[in-house]
């Protein structure tokens, strides 16, 4: 019989987990459900999987590399398998300033025309209100 729990414990070891994307990983290892199940809710007890505290690392470290809101939400969705309560309740922790502020400094040094920085952002995934704070922000600036 193999050793789920050290392998699950070697992979929370690399870095933090959902408890979705631990328990597929167990499943391809070959792990019966209630072994999971075992697995899962003990870990859980010993707070070492915490959709919520890998939710809001996951948007930090994200929006530091100026992901879009919908990006970060699509990805901890439908790779992580993060329930959209947890998603939405983490809205709030997205700093749209910053992220703003970093792709006004870009256009600006950049002179892009406005349609394509629109065009730019919009691929990237930024909402329409987003790039109008950024088009109202860069046109302030000229």
């Amino acid at each position: 019989m193999k050793n789920y729990r050290t392998y699950a414990l070697r992979l929370l070891s690399i870095r933090q987990r959902s408890e979705a994307e631990l328990r597929k990983r167990l499943r391809e290892k070959g792990a019966s459900p209630q072994e999971i199940e075992g697995i899962i809710s003990s870990f859980k007890e010993l707070g070492l999987i915490d959709d919520m505290d890998f939710a809001r690392e996951f948007i930090r470290s994200k929006a530091v590399r100026h992901w879009s809101w919908y990006r970060i939400k699509s990805t901890l969705k439908y790779e992580f398998g993060v329930k959209d309560s947890i998603i939405d309740s983490l809205k709030n922790e997205y700093p749209d300033e910053i992220v703003i502020d970093y792709y006004v400094r870009r256009f600006r040094r950049e002179g892009k025309p406005i349609e394509k920085i629109r065009q730019f952002l919009l691929r990237k995934g930024f909402s329409h209100d987003f790039i109008r704070r950024v088009l109202e922000k860069l046109s302030d600036i000229v």
